[in-house]
């Protein structure tokens, strides 16, 4: 019901001179909402129907966004996410495997992945995981990351990214 795309720097910060996507999508089978989820981040089900933008609409407003973002030939959108296979089968629905494959490269970013290479890595050294959880909440109460608003696309994106940069600090990044 949300797609938040939040372009990055070289220092993995918000790009100050790149637009952010931002979208609040009218759901396709609105029977089907997850109910936790909503109760967690207070969005209303009607509210969505209402007032999202139509699935089909946002994915034609989601290429231009990108067409704009003049990324070069044959450039692709790295991904960065928690959990980037859940969110890729949902986007890939969403846009169509053709035009998922022309945008996202295959190569992403993932915090869940990073987490569990450290806790590999320290175990092959015979030390405890430092993180025993990888979920993005997890990651974030131990980092002392604020998350704004639970299961809400955009503060999801925006502390993936501060989570990504503190995993990568532990390699002295």
């Amino acid at each position: 019901i949300q797609i938040a795309v939040i372009p990055l720097d070289g220092l993995l910060e918000p790009d100050a001179n790149r637009v952010p996507f931002l979208m609040d999508l009218a759901p396709k089978r609105p029977q089907n909402a997850d109910t936790d989820a909503m109760a967690c981040n207070k969005r209303e089900l009607a509210q969505l129907v209402l007032k999202g933008v139509d699935a089909d609409r946002a994915a034609d407003l989601f290429v231009e966004w990108v067409e704009g973002q003049k990324l070069g030939f044959n450039k692709r959108i790295m991904p960065m996410a928690s959990n980037w296979p859940f969110d890729r089968s949902h986007i890939m629905e969403w846009l169509g495997p053709k035009t998922y494959e022309m945008i996202f490269d295959a190569q992403y970013r993932d915090t869940q992945v990073i987490a569990t290479y450290l806790n590999d890595l320290a175990s092959i050294r015979g030390l405890p995981y430092p993180w025993p959880k990888v979920n993005l909440s997890y990651l974030c109460n131990q980092m002392r990351i604020e998350r704004l608003r639970s299961h809400d696309a955009t503060d999801d994106a925006r502390v993936t990214a501060e989570v990504y940069r503190n995993l990568l600090k532990q390699f002295g990044a």
